[in-house]
C-alpha cells in the first residue's frame, strides 16, 4: 500500500493572455488576425515542456515509490534519484500525468474567449493559462517564461490570480516513521 501524504504543494496561478488587434470584416481576412495570434502561442505551449525538478519533497517520494513499482517504472524512478538525474527516465514517467505533475512547473490553457460577431475579426482573444508552479520559482518568473515560450511581443501577459505560497514543510521525524509504518498510526 502507498499512502499518498502532501507535504509541500505547487503554487496555483493564473495568467490571461490577450491579442488585440484592428479587427474589420471577415470578407476580407487579414493575416493579424487575433485569434491566429493567440492560438499560435498556445500551440507554442503545448509543445513545450518546463524543465525537470525534484526537491526533498519529490526525491523522498520517488524513492518510497520505486521501492513498490516493478520493471522500468522502478528502474526510471531509480535513474531520476541519481546524483545526475537520468532524463531520458523522466520522459518515460512523465508519459503519466501524475508522475509529470510532480517533476515540473505546468501549465495548461483553460478558456477561451474571443470575437463578437460570427462575420467580424476578432479585435481581442484572451485565453487564460493555469499554471501549477513548482516550489522555488515565482508567478513573475513563470510570466516571463510564457513571454519567451509565446515569442511574440503583441501578446499581454497579465498575471490575474492571488498568490499563495506553500513551502516545503519540514518532516517531523517521529510522524513520519510512523507513517512509514502504517498511515494509521498518524492518528495515535
Amino acid at each position: 500500500m502507498v499512502a499518498d501524504v502532501e507535504a509541500t504543494e505547487k503554487v496555483y496561478s493564473d495568467f490571461q493572455i490577450t491579442a488585440v488587434n484592428a479587427g474589420g470584416h471577415s470578407s476580407r481576412p487579414r493575416p493579424d488576425n487575433a485569434i491566429y495570434e493567440l492560438t499560435t502561442a498556445l500551440n507554442r505551449l503545448a509543445a513545450y515542456t518546463f524543465p525537470f525538478e525534484m526537491n526533498e519533497v519529490t526525491r523522498t517520494y520517488f524513492k518510497n515509490l520505486a521501492a513498490k513499482e516493478t520493471g522500468q517504472t522502478a528502474a526510471d524512478m531509480r535513474a531520476i534519484l541519481a546524483n545526475s538525474p537520468d532524463l531520458a527516465a523522466a520522459a518515460r514517467l512523465s508519459a503519466e500525468p501524475s508522475f509529470n505533475a510532480n517533476f515540473r512547473t505546468t501549465c495548461a490553457a483553460t478558456r477561451l474567449n474571443a470575437g463578437h460577431a460570427n462575420n467580424a475579426l476578432a479585435q481581442t482573444a484572451q485565453a487564460n493559462v493555469n499554471c501549477r508552479i513548482f516550489p522555488g520559482h515565482s508567478p513573475e518568473e513563470i510570466r516571463q517564461q510564457l513571454i519567451g515560450i509565446f515569442g511574440d511581443a503583441k501578446l499581454s501577459v497579465k498575471y490575474v490570480s492571488t498568490e499563495v505560497r506553500s513551502p516545503i514543510r519540514r518532516r517531523n521525524a517521529k510522524r513520519w516513521s510512523r507513517l512509514r509504518r502504517s498511515p494509521k498510526s498518524l492518528s495515535r
